[in-house]
């Protein structure tokens, strides 16, 4: 399927989606669920930088509305987790460029289609301001090797 037909079905149908959300705890679960792809293969990941490939992905998150918030429940606990008191999503994983790349969606994306209509939903931006504030150092390593580099620099996010 192109991807500018791209659609919530759709998007839930889609391998790599499926396997993200039947393991969410994972820094490549995440990153595969909101780019709808397999971010493990360099070739995929360089694809992610063209427009054509984004676009689509860009309308799933931004104009989907409620469409996904069911789907993505099994990435809540995951959200929860960025919480926890002593951390829980450490380790060379989490830990790594693209675990840190994880905890910002986590906390500034998924939280607000996990938590939908709750405070919970914003309660994490203060996480993903800390993370996003440690971003631009490593903006470019992190961009390329996540598959998020678009020639924009790294946004401040909910300032």
């Amino acid at each position: 399927m192109p991807a500018d037909e791209l659609t919530p079905e759709s998007f839930r149908q889609r391998p790599d989606v499926v396997r993200a959300v039947e393991n969410p705890r994972s820094p490549r679960s995440v990153l595969n669920y909101m780019r709808g792809c397999d971010t493990a293969k360099p070739e995929i990941r360089d694809s992610l930088n063209q427009d054509e490939t984004v676009r689509p992905l860009m309308m799933i998150w931004f104009q989907s509305g409620r469409a996904l918030d069911a789907f993505c429940q099994p990435f809540a606990p995951v959200v929860r987790e960025l919480k926890s008191d002593p951390p829980s999503l450490t380790g060379e994983e989490w830990n790594s460029l693209e675990g840190k790349a994880a905890k910002v969606l986590l906390a500034d994306q998924l939280s607000r289609s996990c938590f939908r209509g709750c405070a919970e939903a914003f309660s994490y931006d203060p996480i993903a301001r800390r993370a996003g504030d440690t971003q631009p150092r490593s903006h470019h390593r992190m961009a390329r090797k996540t598959g998020h580099d678009q020639g924009r620099q790294w946004p401040r996010i909910h300032q």
